[in-house]
């Protein structure tokens, strides 16, 4: 993780501070072991997400050592259905939740934001690469 905190400046505060709010959780619920009940917009958003992750896994991909310069086709696909997990989130809480609740056990949580901090670092980092690279230049 070093040099992480540098990408605040990089144009990745909220990625950065997802990631930050993220590990403060995960510690929390590994201290205490309970499980956490959420408005059921919330879990809805996060299986979306999941789901997501588990077709980005399932199609194989590998991070390339050298980074291409158009994203590839398994990548934005997950993209495309994160980003889109999170808007419908936006629009179903604007005004108001429904009231419902789910609860996600401890363990599930743990695991969950494991996996998702692991995402996020692997995208911190090709960020960061992927900034340091211009066109034709020595970045």
């Amino acid at each position: 993780m070093n040099g992480l905190p540098g990408m605040v400046g990089s144009g990745m505060p909220e990625t950065y501070e997802l990631f930050q709010l993220l590990t403060y959780v995960k510690k929390v619920v590994d201290k205490y072991g309970r499980s956490l009940i959420v408005p059921t917009e919330l879990s809805d958003m996060v299986d979306e997400v999941n789901a997501a992750l588990d077709e980005l896994k399932a199609s194989g991909f590998v991070e390339p050592e050298a980074l291409p310069s158009d994203v590839p086709d398994e990548l934005f696909i997950y993209w495309d259905a994160v980003a889109t997990a999170r808007e419908e989130y936006r629009t179903k809480v604007e005004y108001y939740f429904s009231g419902n609740t789910t609860e996600l056990a401890a363990e599930d949580v743990s695991s969950i934001i494991d996996r998702w901090l692991k995402e996020i670092e692997v995208g911190m980092a090709r960020a960061l690469k992927f900034g340091s690279e211009g066109d034709g230049d020595d970045g």
